[in-house]
């Protein structure tokens, strides 16, 4: 709906927006876009970081994202899934096929703090985190296996990207 709005306001410098309880309008020229607002209360943000995280990785965002493009290389029987391997001594990111194999990507030049953790995820949704932040080099904070996890700038934590693991079997 906002992308709509987005690409009707090209060009133009004023869009008028009225809103009320149930419903908000944009008039842009000569155009009305009308949309439906959902009722409730927005969730307290504040609940959805986590205070406490048990596992910690620092890595070069760039490094990072080229070791998930090339393992999502042969993740499409899995619909984006790559899985992230970690401990002290390395970083492995992987993906698997059916049809076609499984790929291995390493990350040489990290820093991890805690125990081994092995955690899923759709790669898109970290490689589209990890770009947002636009910094040289991200941490990623984890609380456990299956609990969201915290993509932030290794040097500015004004940001912050949460993203939520995927199970697998």
């Amino acid at each position: 709906m906002m992308n709509e709005v987005d690409h009707l306001l090209e060009g133009r410098e004023s869009v008028t927006i009225a809103f009320s309880d149930k419903k908000a309008l944009f008039t842009i020229g000569t155009t009305i876009v009308a949309t439906r607002l959902i009722a409730g209360d927005y969730p307290n943000t504040k609940n959805i970081v986590p205070k406490v995280t048990n596992y910690l990785l620092e890595v070069n965002a760039n490094d990072l994202m080229k070791a998930i493009e090339r393992a999502n290389i042969l993740s499409i029987d899995r619909e984006n899934i790559v899985d992230l391997s970690m401990s002290e001594d390395s970083i492995e990111i992987s993906a698997k096929s059916s049809q076609v194999g499984s790929a291995v990507e390493r990350i040489d030049v990290f820093k991890y703090v805690g125990q081994n953790l092995h955690i899923s995820f759709n790669s898109g949704f970290v490689i589209e985190a990890v770009k947002a932040l636009g910094s040289a080099d991200v941490t990623l904070a984890f609380v456990g296996e299956m609990k969201p996890f915290v993509v932030e700038n290794a040097s500015d934590d004004s940001v912050v990207q949460i993203v939520t693991p995927i199970r697998t079997y």
